[in-house]
């Protein structure tokens, strides 16, 4: 069942989704994904579901996924966090190189 409190008219969606994205926008949706995405693959490296690695963390196996597809913004301490269960390095992330990786695996 739909909750009538988030529906809006199609029109208006369309409206939303046509305007453009300021650079800084684009720049903070680039760095969620990107952090997802090395997450994620460091995750599975380590054999953990996401419902092991929230037990881990002390999070929810949802709040896991938020991070992994980009939905959701991060704070240090959680990325701290992440880095030290998963074995990911943060790297300084402002620097000259907008493009720098902010987590790395660390071997």
């Amino acid at each position: 069942m739909l909750n009538k409190e988030f529906c809006i008219p199609l029109e208006n969606l369309v409206e939303e989704l046509a305007q453009p994205m300021s650079t800084a926008d684009i720049a903070e949706l680039t760095i969620q994904l990107q952090i997802g995405k090395t997450v994620k693959e460091a995750r599975k490296a380590k054999h953990l579901t996401q419902t092991a690695f929230a037990k881990v963390m002390g999070v929810t196996q949802s709040m896991v996924s938020r991070w992994e597809s980009g939905d959701c913004n991060f704070t240090l301490h959680t990325l701290i966090s992440i880095g030290e269960v998963l074995g990911l390095s943060i790297r300084n992330p402002l620097n000259q190189n907008p493009f720098q990786t902010i987590l790395v695996i660390v071997l």
